[in-house]
C-alpha cells in the first residue's frame, strides 16, 4: 500500500543520511588540517634531503684546471672577466716544473693567478673586488651548491672531493686547485728536503 511505500522511502532516506554523517565523521576524523600539514611538511623534508650538492667545479667558467698553456691562453682572451693580452702578462718561472701566470681582471675581478705544474694547469686564484661584492655572498651562494664545507679556518672556508679543493679566502679570493698534482708537488718537495739533509750531513762527517 502508499502508506507502507512511503514509510519504506522514508527509513531509506534517514538511513542514507546517517551514513553519510558516519562517513563524513569518519574522514574527518582520519584527515584533520594538522594531518596534511603534516604530510605536506615530511614530503618538503623529503625533497630536501634528496636534493644533492653539486659537483665541485674545476674552474671558473671556461678556465679549467688541467689545461696547458696555450688552452689557457685561448680561454683568457674569450673570457670577457680577464684583460689578458698575449703571452704572457707575467710568467714566473717557480722551479723547472713550475710556472705562474698573472693576469688583470676586468668588472668583479682585479686579479687572476695560474699555476702550472709540468705544463698543466693546477691552481686558480681569483682576486675578487671587495668593493662590488663580500665574502658572506660568496659563502651563502657556495653552501647552497655545493654543502656544508669540509672545514673553515680564519683565512676562509674549503670544500673538496678526491679530485678537487676549492676554496673561499679572505679578504675575498677563489681558488681552484688539482689536489692530486698539489699532493706530488708536496711529496716532491719533502723528499728534495730529505735528500738536502742527508747531503748537509754528509758533508759535515767529511771533515
Amino acid at each position: 500500500t502508499c502508506p507502507d511505500i512511503e514509510m519504506m522511502n522514508g527509513k531509506k532516506i534517514i538511513l542514507t543520511a546517517f551514513l553519510l554523517m558516519i562517513t563524513s565523521a569518519v574522514f574527518s576524523e582520519d584527515i584533520s588540517p594538522s594531518d596534511i600539514s603534516s604530510e605536506k611538511l615530511k614530503k618538503e623534508n623529503t625533497e630536501t634531503a634528496e636534493k644533492q650538492p653539486e659537483v665541485l667545479p674545476s674552474g671558473f667558467m671556461n678556465v679549467r684546471l688541467g689545461q696547458n698553456m696555450n688552452e689557457l691562453e685561448d680561454s683568457l682572451t674569450e673570457n670577457s672577466y680577464f684583460d689578458y693580452r698575449g703571452r704572457p702578462d707575467v710568467d714566473m718561472r717557480i722551479s723547472n716544473e713550475r710556472n705562474l701566470i698573472e693576469c688583470s681582471g676586468f668588472s668583479y675581478i682585479k686579479k687572476g693567478y695560474f699555476q702550472f705544474y709540468e705544463k698543466k694547469l693546477i691552481v686558480i686564484t681569483i682576486l675578487i673586488d671587495e668593493n662590488e661584492l663580500d665574502f658572506y655572498s660568496f659563502y651563502v651562494n657556495f653552501e647552497k651548491k655545493y654543502g656544508k664545507p669540509h672545514s673553515l679556518n680564519p683565512d676562509g672556508v674549503y670544500w673538496e672531493n678526491d679530485d678537487i679543493s676549492l676554496s673561499l679566502e679572505k679578504p675575498l679570493s677563489v681558488k681552484y686547485v688539482d689536489k692530486k698534482a698539489f699532493e706530488e708537488i708536496k711529496e716532491k718537495s719533502a723528499s728534495k728536503e730529505t735528500r738536502q739533509k742527508i747531503l748537509k750531513g754528509d758533508f759535515i762527517d767529511s771533515f
